[in-house]
């Protein structure tokens, strides 16, 4: 039997005088034993949760809002659509959003260009209008959306850094980020240390260092084809480019854009109205089948920069 169970038995049985130093000492015993049970409880440490970090590019204006994802390399299962040698196919997951803009046309994937870390500009091939490729939607509605991939194709070593959105009212500019896990570092112990045992350390006098001021980077220029991706057989036609260093028209410089074997410059910009677009003279007429790619390249004071299109022949 318990020792404390058999000592209170007997206090149970035992007259008042005698009763009251034993209920002393049963109460004496029981401090101590829950002094001995807290003294040897564990409390467990939880460890860090690592919190995963998006790799998802948002911009958005008071009309738009686009988000995009870097999906990597795309490899396409149809023989008849696969990048020239030394070219790949990759993907870009993107999302539009009408935010106020009625009537307005979203997601249609040549108003995207995918830009690499040397400027240079890639507008989307033809295998975006596969499976899963986003859909464009015409007359759409505040809160309408529409998602899905664009495939671009651009050398294998090319590094692409940012997506635009031109849809000629519309300018947005989206940097491509990648995902890193970040983790919730776990707390530290400081060890009790006897007063006596601590030497104090003198605080040394922080020497203050100047920052420097920052030079101010200007925009990036960007290029992209304006129009559509299509010509008549055996007719003259034209090019069109939008050049922008940042959210600013260009207007000073020239653009030359090449096309089966010809070449045209524009040295300033089209009486159009839409800002920062450039015209090329009139090509002569195409009457081989293609497809062709379509250059266009800026060069003046704002930098220099240069984009393609596939053009097809109806």
């Amino acid at each position: 039997m318990n020792p404390i169970t058999r000592m209170m038995k007997q206090y149970i049985k035992t007259p008042l005088k005698y009763a009251l130093p034993l209920l002393f000492i049963c109460s004496l015993a029981l401090v101590s034993i829950s002094g001995c049970l807290s003294a040897n409880t564990n409390t467990a440490v939880a460890s860090p949760t690592a919190t995963p970090a998006t790799a998802i590019g948002t911009a958005s204006n008071s009309e738009i809002s686009i988000a995009a994802t870097y999906q990597g390399v795309y490899v396409s299962d149809n023989q008849f659509e696969q990048p020239s040698a030394g070219d790949q196919y990759v993907q870009v997951y993107v999302t539009v959003t009408n935010v106020n803009d009625p009537g307005a046309t979203i997601g249609n994937p040549f108003f995207f260009t995918l830009f690499d870390s040397n400027h240079v500009g890639y507008q989307p091939t033809t295998a975006s209008f596969g499976n899963g490729g986003v859909q464009s939607i015409e007359n759409s509605n505040p809160g309408q959306k529409t998602a899905g991939t664009v495939i671009f194709e651009i050398p294998q070593g090319a590094n692409p850094v940012s997506l635009t959105y031109n849809d000629l009212t519309n300018d947005l500019t989206i940097t491509l980020g990648t995902a890193t896990p970040t983790a919730t570092p776990a707390p530290s112990v400081v060890p009790t240390i006897a007063p006596s045992v601590i030497t104090p350390t003198p605080t040394p006098t922080p020497t203050l260092t100047p920052t420097p001021t920052p030079t101010p980077t200007p925009a990036q220029v960007t290029i992209s084809f304006n129009g559509a991706n299509e010509i008549s057989h055996g007719a003259v036609f034209e090019l069109s480019a939008i050049v922008m260093q940042g959210n600013t028209p260009v207007t000073t410089g020239t653009v030359t854009f090449s096309l089966a074997g010809q070449t045209y410059t524009a040295t300033q910009t089209d009486s159009s109205g839409i800002a920062g677009r450039w015209t090329s003279p009139q090509f002569s007429p195409i009457t081989q089948v293609g497809p062709y790619t379509a250059t266009a390249s800026y060069t003046g004071p704002a930098g220099t920069a240069s984009t393609t299109l596939q053009i097809t022949l109806t």
